[in-house]
């Protein structure tokens, strides 16, 4: 959402997983989601996290410390 509180469409999401580190994107939808993945994980991985390291796009700016949550953590299971 943009400061308005107002879904955006088009903008640039980028993070990283907790395993593995790689820089992850996707891109919001009209409804402002997105959906990112990363590759099979060991039948042992219990969890996950996802942190956005940045969003971009016109008249946006990522502020992790407004941003709720910047971090979400995928439970198996």
């Amino acid at each position: 959402r943009d400061s308005r509180g107002v879904l955006v469409p088009g903008a640039a999401v980028t993070g990283a997983f907790s395993a593995g580190g790689s820089s992850v994107s996707c891109t919001t939808a009209t409804n402002g989601q997105c959906a990112v993945q990363t590759a099979n994980l060991p039948s042992q991985t219990a969890q996950i996290r996802y942190t956005v390291r940045g969003i971009s796009g016109t008249g946006l700016r990522h502020d992790p410390a407004r941003a709720l949550p910047s971090t979400i953590t995928i439970r198996r299971p």
